[in-house]
């Protein structure tokens, strides 16, 4: 029963780590692309107008 209940518990705390993990990554990764927006906004309307 102690056995089970560790597993669970390194199970949950390594689900959490990769969750707040991925959090970081996507915050980075948004702000990133929000600086670049501002960088160079002219590219990022072109590209939308030619989507459309």
């Amino acid at each position: 029963m102690k056995y089970i209940l560790s597993v669970l518990l390194i199970e949950w705390l390594i689900n959490k780590a990769l969750d707040l993990l991925f959090d970081y990554i996507a915050i980075k990764v948004k702000s990133f692309l929000e600086r670049k927006q501002n960088k160079y906004p002219d590219c990022f309307e072109d590209s939308r107008r030619h989507r459309l």
